[in-house]
């Protein structure tokens, strides 16, 4: 199977994989656990529910972040991959791979068929633009050149998103590879979507919170939730 990550002119159409049966073969060929990936959003969900009326406003977008980064390193870590914070942005990375991924918050197309493209739910900044512009430019050499194998041809890594929305009563995820980005930073032009079952939550999170913006600056606690995914 050839890696995800590299099309050639004929193939420069969104590819979804919404099956869990394709997604955990896509992830596999990647070196990445589907069942780890739903930890991660285990994880964003238990760091979301932490936080009360009491917290600051943007205070459950960035504990959902923290505790999605930090899980993602627990899963991916002991296979292989490293982490560092490249250009001052956190990253989950495999060298042999050349694959980077970074947590973002998404909108409320995260995961979902149908609708529009998603996007991370709050602007980014120039780390993450500067990281998405080496997507593009690696995939249009790759474009314009020979057949490829995936492996490293010395111009860097492809970086990957993991978006993460949280509802009242579900969170949604999927990793995504983005080509572009918009004039205020976020991903766009999906090149593959690999979409996770959706995870139902079975006590509100932040019920007695106001909903309120997400905050993840590009220098972007385990909790017992009763959760269960759905097949």
């Amino acid at each position: 199977m050839q890696p995800l990550g590299f099309a050639s002119r004929k193939q420069a159409r969104m590819t979804i994989y919404a099956n869990p049966s394709e997604a955990t073969t896509q992830l596999e060929a990647m070196g990445i656990p589907l069942e780890g990936l739903q930890r991660v959003v285990a994880a964003a969900v238990g760091g979301k529910a932490l936080t009360t009326s009491f917290h600051p406003s943007f205070a459950g977008g960035t504990y959902l972040y923290h505790e999605a980064t930090a899980a993602i390193r627990r899963v991916l870590v002991p296979l292989g991959w490293e982490h560092d914070e490249d250009d001052q942005q956190p990253r989950t990375f495999s060298a042999d791979r050349q694959m980077s991924i970074v947590v973002q918050t998404g909108d409320e197309n995260t995961g979902l068929l149908g609708g529009d493209e998603p996007r991370a739910r709050s602007p980014k900044g120039s780390a993450t633009a500067r990281k998405i512009e080496a997507n593009r430019d690696q995939l249009t050499l790759f474009d314009l050149g020979p057949a490829h194998d995936g492996n490293s041809n010395g111009n860097g890594m492809l970086t990957w998103v993991f978006l993460i929305n949280v509802e009242a009563d579900v969170a949604r995820a999927e990793l995504s590879l983005p080509r572009h980005v918009l004039a205020d930073g976020r991903p766009c032009d999906l090149l593959h979507r690999i979409i996770l079952p959706e995870y139902e939550i079975g006590t509100p999170v932040d019920a007695d919170a106001t909903p309120t913006p997400d905050v993840e600056p590009d220098v972007e606690p385990d909790v017992d939730v009763d959760v269960a995914w759905k097949q």
